[in-house]
């Protein structure tokens, strides 16, 4: 080294010094006296590299993205493969909203050095953000063979997996980001949401109990934590931590969104306005908070102009468009201008459909019938002949089955108000059962080569938890519409659980789920005709299941129910083995926590809107092949 810098002259010497001195005062916080280091540098050599390159990142740090372009801008021109200049600029170029050249420049970087794993991380995050989580995730797999102990790169990874729904990947990228960083309360936060998405509760909220130990004054986590209890069906206690939230960050839109989201599942329709309204006057573009006024009926005429603009305004985000459009349709369909609400929602439904294709998620209509199919002819009469002595007997168990938006939401809060009943909203626990037990049978196919003693070990576990949140009542409602596609499983496990589905009008069917925007799943109703095919697949399964079960079975007819209110209730409470009460028909009465999207409606007493709606859109149903 000393023979080398005998060769440099004075000036070279002076330079390397001041610009090592300079960077120390970096790396120590003092930008100031960095900041003057490297100046002194670049006026003996204008267009020295690193000092352009390192005055680049004091710009950064202080947010002034301008300057820090510009300078590695010519730290670049002067040294074209300084892959790390390369890289720095391509966080500044994100900064600025600049997210193609952003791409461009972190390319570039790793062009230069492939190696550079940090390149390969900030990529993968530009990737993830715009929605193409499988590049992310490739880009994510190839930095942590580069640096196993890079924790941000288990983390990013983590986030692509877990939108590209293979969670068990993900929850073992978070594990190893954990484990390098075990007192970095962001990610054991991020694990716990991820683990509530699992329905794995109680894991969950040990990561945020965790996390907020370590940072009990964040928002972030605090918001973190609610979205998980609200997830939980524990509308009151999210409620109040969105408002913990609140209270350290007062401007926090997205709490303040969740709270009133939260305010509107409880009931509280005016205090969940007013959060939206708080969130419309500090940001008039938030097309979420319009959205959410539309499910409360509280958004009024006057949103119409702003809505239409937005939802053709190509510099907001695609949700936030989705959401105008749904919006907007919501507006006129109540003001019986079907044409232009129709038009609104289908452009919505493109919108929205296009942004769940580039996270690679979709539904396969041929697909779904394929499932049916073999679903049918996986479940003859003789298999549940051989499963006679495999379940638990008790009349507890309730599901409600059925096509979203066929009734289940009503139905549901119909016999939750009989004192003896427990409405638990859309539980979910089936499937997790079936997927369990199913690993624990090392991935037989057909449960009943499952082991008869695990299983109902299974059934006992459930109903204990059935159990805990009865308090005493008779019967525990589970309002899971994709139950219907284990009933098999739970003729197997609770012989003597009741069954209503929940049918109606076909076309007034896929108008509303048409109509509504699911924040989780059912994609298949972003089209009409997934719609009607869906619907016919399930009428299908449903025949197959009458034939060939032995569970006691009800027909709730949505067309039905509204026209004879009484009648239909009293067969319906009869049905569940009840003594009558006259509370089953004041429902909309009844105060409990709705998770599901008709959180306005069932509110109501019942009312003959949905019924025969079909016929003002007969023209685009038709188009569909609905009709």
């Amino acid at each position: 080294m000393s023979g080398t810098n005998n060769q440099l002259s004075a000036r070279e010497r002076a330079a390397i010094n001041d610009l090592r001195t300079a960077h120390a005062h970096h790396r120590a916080g003092d930008l100031a006296q960095a900041e003057a280091g490297y100046r002194r540098v670049l006026k003996r050599e204008p267009e020295h590299p690193g000092a352009l390159h390192l005055l680049g990142l004091a710009a950064t740090a202080r947010g002034q993205w301008a300057d820090a372009e510009r300078l590695l801008g010519r730290a670049i021109r002067a040294m074209p493969a300084l892959a790390t200049a390369h890289m720095d600029l391509g966080t500044v170029l994100g900064q600025l909203g600049r997210a193609a050249e952003a791409e461009a420049a972190y390319r570039a970087a790793i062009a230069h050095d492939p190696a550079l794993a940090a390149a390969q991380v900030n990529l993968a995050m530009l990737l993830s953000e715009r929605g193409a989580h499988a590049d992310a995730a490739e880009l994510c797999r190839a930095a942590v063979r580069l640096s196993a102990g890079m924790m941000e790169a288990h983390l990013v990874l983590a986030g692509a997996l877990r939108a590209l729904g293979d969670l068990s990947a993900a929850e073992q990228a978070y594990r190893v980001a954990v484990g390098l960083r075990p007192d970095r309360a962001e990610t054991l936060s991020d694990f716990g949401v991820m683990l509530g998405e699992m329905r794995r509760f109680g894991e969950a909220m040990e990561r945020h109990r965790r996390a907020l130990a370590l940072k009990p004054d964040s928002a972030v986590l605090h918001r973190a934590r609610a979205s998980t209890l609200e997830r939980m069906g524990d509308l009151a206690a999210a409620e109040r931590g969105y408002g913990e939230a609140i209270t350290r960050a007062p401007l926090d839109l997205t709490s303040w969104l969740s709270r009133g989201a939260c305010l509107a599942g409880l009931g509280r329709f005016d205090a969940a306005d007013e959060c939206f309204t708080r969130v419309l006057t500090a940001d008039p573009s938030s097309m979420e908070a319009h959205w959410m006024r539309a499910r409360i009926h509280t958004l009024s005429a006057a949103a119409e102009v702003p809505l239409h603009a937005a939802r053709t305004d190509e510099t907001l985000p695609a949700l936030r468009r989705a959401c105008a459009g749904f919006a907007l349709g919501a507006l006129l369909d109540r003001q019986d201008r079907a044409d232009a609400a129709f038009a609104a929602f289908a452009e919505a439904n493109a919108t929205f459909l296009a942004l769940r294709d580039a996270a690679g998620e979709g539904f396969d209509a041929d697909g779904f019938d394929r499932e049916i199919d073999a679903l049918i002819a996986a479940t003859p009469a003789d298999l549940f002949d051989k499963l006679m002595d495999w379940g638990v007997a008790s009349d507890a168990p309730v599901f409600i089955v059925g096509m979203p938006r066929s009734g289940i939401s009503l139905a549901e809060q119909i016999v939750a108000s009989h004192p003896a009943m427990h409405g638990a909203g859309p539980l979910r626990r089936i499937a997790a059962l079936n997927l369990a037990l199913a690993a624990e049978n090392e991935g037989k196919t057909s449960f009943a080569d499952w082991d008869s003693a695990r299983s109902r070990n299974a059934a006992e576990a459930h109903l204990a938890g059935l159990s805990a949140m009865a308090a005493g009542k008779a019967r525990v409602v589970d309002a899971t519409p994709d139950n219907i596609l284990l009933l098999g499983l739970i003729a197997a496990l609770f012989p003597r659980a009741r069954v209503i589905f929940c049918t109606r009008d076909v076309r007034d069917l896929c108008l509303s789920n048409f109509f509504t925007l699911f924040t989780e799943g059912n994609l298949f109703s972003r089209d009409l005709r997934h719609c009607a095919r869906r619907a016919a697949a399930l009428d299908r399964l449903m025949a197959h299941w009458r034939a060939v079960l032995a569970l006691r079975m009800h027909e709730v007819r949505y067309e039905a129910l509204i026209a004879d209110p009484e009648g239909e209730t009293r067969r319906l409470v009869d049905f569940l083995g009840v003594d009558w009460d006259p509370a089953v028909l004041d429902f909309h009465k009844t105060a409990r926590a709705i998770t599901t999207a008709p959180v306005w409606e069932v509110r109501q007493p019942l009312f003959d809107r949905g019924v025969g709606r079909w016929r003002a859109y007969a023209a685009p149903l038709a188009a569909s092949g609905v009709i």
